[in-house]
């Protein structure tokens, strides 16, 4: 009955969590295909007002008519824009009152900017068109002058005529008087036309247009006063003609005033408008930003509603494995208890005593199960363990016996050449000499590798005990007895003082890597530089050397067996130091790394990192 409940409950609860996610599909759907789009859509309106705004703000600039044109077919090309993304909007769930009202502002401000740019055109016209009225009246004027000028030379010639003759009647004094009022006459109408002239050129910013059309008619009538002071004449008649055209040009209804006169109410309306404008802008910004919101609003409600379906299907699914859970740890309890927990309890004992190497320790745990399982296979792993460990010492057993009793027939062997060069060398031949020299040589190389393999062998029996080392001390040691001549520089570089370690195992590593960095240097003198680092871990040593470095494709072979990357006819070696220092960092679980780029630079680098055993104040050996 109990298991019939909880299927009943566990039935009820999938039903529960199919219809939450039925829901939680049809949320996420109108997520994608409504929310996201609306949301991006929203924002698209959002850059395109921006966009329309800026352009419109270049009306404030006098733009040439073709500049004004290319501004308003991209204006119209965003207005475009627009309308096409609000079709788009249209079709969604988003607010019909908040996108009715936008488009209503938006109306109202096309309006104004369709407006402006008409009257930004219009202004265009009339500028050109008063520049024309401007060149019309300087024409006219220049001509006015140029008669002036004619009849000044003129009127100046007759006056010194009489001067001519010996003497001036009455009749010739007369004469010379009106023609002297003729000149000073004349006079003053080409000073009227030459200040009439000014004030045309100082006209192109004139705000007061009624002030200037007041002192432009001012100069013409005194220009009249003064044509009336001349005798009637033909050049006085084409004078009163020009002045007169002069008057058409200046008070016609499409003359300079008038024309100057509608350009500035077309300015005052331009500034009406960009008020209006202002206030559109203000409009359509609040438009806009009720668009986004109701977007935000929308997307922001879609996303509760998945994160409220999400947790409601994660609590039921929570509720559903407890049930369960507790269900089968009801039924199940007095079976976990008696055949399960107690048989683990017994495994985990054996485990840990395999683990403390008591291979003798026997498996008490058996059965067909998967528990009978792993009782079986640890039993094979505990035999298997135990034989490696009697291989492994019957191994190392064999090499230091090995290595040891190759001492004395070597020794032997080296004597026996030496006394026969010592002694007999005045009668032997030359091949005889060269081959005892070369007996001498390889049976040197052999003894050199015999005491490298008997320290190979001896690494798992040597002290890894807590010691102070001096460190700088220590590489002084190693440099005087490696490095005697003082070919090379080798110094400690970040000196520490004292530091806490393994005390042996530190000195072989740092011994093995220097002489490794000097036997394979390809200079009779360089640099060795051995760098120090405190570590979360504890000491960081680099031993680094500026000779020709190691390429990347051997660094992987350096550290095996007899390896070496020259010929030991060049390079007297062994091939055990590098391995000997790598066997040595994983007995004392350290790491081990090499760094070179040869041949495209020189040098080498060997970093390994070794604990801080500063805490530690009894010995400790290294694990086999």
């Amino acid at each position: 009955m109990a298991m019939l409940a909880i299927v009943l409950f566990v039935v009820l609860f999938q039903a529960t969590v199919g219809l939450q996610l039925f829901r939680l599909g049809s949320v996420q759907t109108s997520i994608r295909t409504t929310s996201v789009p609306l949301l991006r859509e929203t924002r698209q309106i959002a850059r395109l007002t921006t966009n329309v705004v800026n352009q419109t703000t270049l009306l404030e600039n006098d733009l040439t008519t073709g500049e004004l044109s290319r501004l308003r077919e991209k204006y119209h090309e965003n207005e475009q824009l627009i309308d096409q993304v609000l079709s788009r909007i249209s079709v969604t769930n988003l607010d019909e009152d908040v996108t009715h009202a936008f488009r209503s502002s938006r109306r109202e401000f096309s309006q104004v900017n369709e407006e402006l740019f008409s009257n930004q055109f219009k202004q265009r016209a009339q500028e050109a068109r008063i520049l024309r009225a401007k060149d019309a009246l300087q024409l006219k004027l220049t001509e006015l002058l140029d008669l002036l000028d004619q009849l000044v030379v003129r009127s100046t010639t007759t006056i010194l005529a009489p001067f001519k003759q010996p003497e001036i009647g009455e009749a010739g004094l007369e004469a010379y008087l009106v023609f002297a009022g003729e000149i000073e006459t004349l006079n003053t109408l080409r000073s009227g036309v030459l200040d009439v002239s000014s004030l045309l050129q100082h006209s192109a910013n004139e705000q007061n247009i009624d002030a200037l059309n007041n002192n432009l008619h001012f100069r013409l009538r005194n220009i009249g006063r003064s044509l009336v002071l001349l005798d009637a004449s033909e050049e006085r008649a084409t004078l009163a003609q020009v002045a007169s055209d002069m008057i058409d040009l200046l008070s016609a209804e499409d003359g300079l005033i008038g024309l100057l006169k509608r350009n500035t109410a077309t300015r005052e309306r331009f500034d009406v408008l960009k008020r209006a404008q202002v206030a559109a802008v203000d409009e359509i910004d609040k438009r806009t930003n009720r668009i986004v919101a109701g977007a935000n609003e929308s997307f922001e409600q879609q996303i509760d509603n998945a994160r409220g379906l999400t947790e409601t299907i994660m609590w039921i699914g929570i509720a559903t494995t407890i049930l369960v859970l507790a269900g089968i740890f009801g039924v199940n309890r007095n079976v976990i208890r008696n055949q399960i927990s107690q048989r683990f309890t017994v495994l985990t004992e054996d485990v840990v005593a395999i683990s403390e190497r008591d291979y003798g320790h026997r498996i008490r745990v058996d059965g067909r199960d998967e528990i009978g399982t792993i009782a079986r296979a640890l039993d094979t792993f505990k035999r298997q363990a135990e034989e490696l460990q009697r291989s492994n010492a019957e191994l190392e057993r064999f090499a230091y016996v090995a290595a040891h009793d190759l001492r004395s027939p070597l020794d032997a062997i080296q004597d026996l050449a030496r006394w026969t060069l010592e002694d007999e060398r005045a009668q032997l031949s030359e091949t005889c000499i060269e081959n005892l020299e070369l007996i001498l040589k390889r049976s040197s190389r052999l003894s050199a590798l015999q005491s490298d393999l008997l320290t190979y062998a001896k690494v798992t029996e040597m002290d890894a005990s807590a010691e102070i080392l001096e460190l700088s001390d220590e590489i002084g040691q190693i440099a005087d007895l490696l490095d005697p001549e003082n070919k090379f520089n080798i110094r400690l570089v970040n000196d520490p003082g004292r530091i806490t370690t393994y005390g042996l195992p530190t000195r072989q590593i740092l011994l093995n890597l220097i002489t490794n960095a000097i036997k394979h240097h390809d200079r009779t003198s360089g640099q060795i530089l051995v760098h120090y680092e405190r570590t979360a871990k504890g000491h960081k040593f680099t031993v680094e050397d500026d000779g020709p470095g190691i390429e990347p494709r051997f660094q992987d072979k350096i550290f095996k067996l007899f390896k070496t990357l020259q010929s030991r006819d060049q390079v007297e070696g062994s091939g055990l130091g590098l391995a000997l220092v790598n066997k040595l960092i994983e007995r004392l679980d350290g790491t081990l790394a090499v760094h070179s780029n040869a041949p495209n630079q020189r040098g080498s680098k060997f970093v390994f990192e070794v604990d801080d055993l500063e805490d530690v104040t009894t010995s400790v050996r290294i694990a086999v």
